[in-house]
């Protein structure tokens, strides 16, 4: 029940992003999620994912598009969904990283 309780409090359902426009999700020690604000959809307030593993952008079934590593034009409600998807892929909680990934 803690490891609950705390999950909540680490995710608070809102997306805060840091100075580069960019928030890190990480599942476990190799997988992450970056989630930006300048990306496809920006000008339209929305938000793009991109799944990575060890640093690269990676394709991950149910995360990604048919035809790119990442995925655009998402509201904040559909990002955390795929926190979510990402977190039964890797069978880790999300942890939200105070570290940069590369911005692509």
């Amino acid at each position: 029940m803690d490891g609950e309780i705390l999950r909540m409090e680490t995710l608070s359902r809102r997306l805060e992003f840091d100075k580069h426009g960019q928030i890190v999700f990480r599942f476990g020690d190799n997988w992450s999620l970056s989630v930006i604000n300048r990306g496809y959809g920006a000008s339209e307030g929305l938000f793009e994912i991109a799944p990575m593993v060890g640093g690269d952008i990676e394709f991950v079934e149910g995360v990604s598009t048919e035809f790119d590593n990442v995925r655009g034009y998402l509201t904040e409600e559909q990002v955390f969904e795929y926190v979510d998807k990402m977190e039964k892929i890797t069978d880790h909680a999300a942890v939200l990283s105070d570290s940069n990934l590369p911005y692509w």
